[in-house]
Formats: structure tokens, C-alpha cells, sequence
């Protein structure tokens, strides 16, 4: 048997339905409330398109990524420029510029030229910056610059008058990292400063072994200078520096110690140094004491064990 359509199939299932059913019982229309959903669900989440939208300028340039409020740019002069998508009129779009220093551009673009002229900005727009405090000239940057270098300087030529000959008088040793006596000294007579290189002179306590000094009204933070990290020395960075205050190590044994935390004051600027506290012989490795911690403490003096009582 042949259908003309959807409508005759229908109807012939439900007079198939009848004959088997008992007397009375209606079937009514089967598929009319599965039309109705179907409607309701086609109008709410996915609306159809109609021919008008689809042959809307407007319709065609959002479909290509034109929305207002959007940020674009004209192809053929570069990201120098950045327009708002404005508003869309009958003829096109409206694009205002980003201009950060004067009067804002005002550019009207047919639709026709949208694709195939304008482009999509996704990059950082022009922004004028705040300065106050970073200026070259700006007074208090000035200041804390002009002190800085004062710490550098007066730091340099102290270690120049008081420390001993870093070539002849000190040795030094990688791996270990230490540092031993070249010469012989009387007690006081070594001083050993932090010395370091400029960049290494800051605002900021960067880290925990820092040397802190005062030039009022700022306090600096002194860090040691990069150290070598091969005997190579056609490998060591351009800012290496062998400051023997940097490389005198610690040890909890006082009975090992032969260097004292001291101060030592030249011109205007007070700094911490490191000065001998005994006398010392040639080739004796310089240590100062620190105090230990828990975990040496608790390595080096076991808690006792309870003994064990018999029943």
C-alpha cells in the first residue's frame, strides 16, 4: 500500500490502533502534543533564521565578529590606531578612535568594507602611564639614587684603607666554598668588609643574610656579589666579585671561631665587619661562630632513652 504522505501513515496507524482497542476508548491525536513541544522548544532555545535576517548587512557583519563595543583596527594602517565599534547604522558602522592624546577620530564604514578593511584588535591599548616617584629627576628619586651611591662609594674606600691585600694576604677555595689566610695577622688586625658591587646596594632587605646600614633617612640592604660557580674563570658572569667578608664561614664550635661581628665607622657611613679575634698563622680557614640551631642541637645532644624497669 502506497502513502501519499506523513499524514496518511499516520492515519492509517491510528485506524489500526482502533481495530485493536475495545469499544470506546479514544486515541485521540497521537503526535499533536509532540508538535506542540517540538514548536515550544524550536521557538525558545534555537529561534529560526528567517530569509530577512540572512540578507541583513547587519545580520551578515555580526556573524563576522563586528560587534559593538568591540575594539578594531583599519588592515591597512596597522595597530598604531584603535577604534570602538561605536553603533551600526543603515549604511554600516561607526568607529570611534582611541586617542590618548588628543581629539578622538570618528570613521564611517560601509558595510561592504567591514571584512575585507577591518580587523579584530586583541592587544594591549595605548595607556598613559603614572610617573610620580620614577622620574630621573623626580626629587626623591634623585635622593635615594645620590645615597645608594654614597654607600658605595664610602664602603669602597674604607675596604680600600682597611682591609688587607685580597691577592697575597687571603686564599681562596671552591668546593668547599672557603677562604684562608695568606699571611699572618695580629688580633683586630684583619678587617673584612662587605664589600659588593653596585647592583647589589638596594631599598629592599632582599635576603635573610643581607648587611643593613643606615644613611638617614633610608635604610639600605647590602647583598654579596654573584659568586663563582666553576673554577673556570672563562665561565664566571661579568658581575663575579671575591669579597673575602662573603666567603668566611660559620661554625657552632666556639673553639673554632677566629673572626668577631664588629663596626667599623669612616666618613659618615657605620658598617658591620668581620675583624680577627685571635691572632693568626698562615693557611687557617676563617670562621665566625653562630649560634646552633634546633636540628644541630638535637643531633649533637640525643634525647636520653627511659630505662626500662622489670616487673
Amino acid at each position: 500500500m502506497r502513502y501519499a504522505d506523513l499524514s496518511d501513515i499516520q492515519a492509517a496507524f491510528v485506524a489500526e490502533l482502533k481495530a485493536k482497542l475495545p469499544d470506546g476508548v479514544d486515541v485521540g491525536s497521537p503526535w499533536a502534543d509532540t508538535a506542540d513541544d517540538n514548536e515550544e522548544k524550536a521557538s525558545s532555545s534555537n529561534p529560526a533564521v528567517s530569509f530577512s535576517d540572512v540578507s541583513s548587512p547587519l545580520w551578515i557583519a555580526k556573524e563576522h565578529g563586528f560587534i559593538q563595543g568591540k575594539r578594531y583596527f583599519e588592515k591597512n594602517a596597522g595597530h598604531s590606531t584603535t577604534y570602538v565599534l561605536a553603533s551600526f547604522n543603515a549604511d554600516g558602522a561607526v568607529f570611534t578612535s582611541h586617542n590618548i592624546w588628543g581629539d578622538s577620530i570618528v570613521k564611517k564604514v560601509g558595510f561592504e568594507d567591514l571584512k575585507s578593511k577591518w580587523s579584530e584588535f586583541k592587544g594591549e591599548i595605548a595607556a598613559i602611564i603614572p610617573t610620580a616617584g620614577y622620574l630621573a629627576n623626580d626629587a626623591d628619586h634623585v635622593a635615594k639614587e645620590l645615597a645608594r651611591v654614597k654607600v658605595y662609594t664610602e664602603l669602597m674606600a674604607m675596604a680600600r684603607d682597611l682591609e688587607p691585600d685580597h691577592a697575597n694576604d687571603l686564599r681562596f677555595a671552591m668546593f668547599p666554598s672557603e677562604v684562608r689566610t695568606g699571611a699572618s695577622f695580629k688580633k683586630g688586625e684583619l678587617v673584612l668588609l662587605p664589600t659588593t658591587v653596585l647592583q647589589k646596594i638596594s631599598l629592599s632587605v632582599i635576603a635573610k643574610a643581607a648587611v643593613t646600614v643606615d644613611v638617614r633617612p633610608y635604610t639600605f640592604s647590602i647583598e654579596a656579589p654573584a659568586k663563582p660557580s666553576t673554577t673556570d674563570v672563562s665561565r664566571w658572569g661579568k658581575n663575579v666579585m671575591i669579597s673575602g667578608y662573603w666567603w668566611v664561614g660559620t661554625t657552632s664550635d666556639q673553639s673554632m671561631a677566629n673572626m668577631v661581628i664588629s663596626k667599623k665607622t669612616q666618613a659618615s657611613l657605620t658598617i658591620p665587619a668581620l675583624v680577627n679575634s685571635r691572632a693568626l698563622k698562615i693557611d687557617e680557614v676563617l670562621m665566625v661562630y653562630k649560634a646552633p640551631d634546633k636540628k644541630q642541637l638535637a643531633k649533637a645532644d640525643p634525647p636520653l632513652k627511659k630505662a626500662r624497669v622489670s616487673a
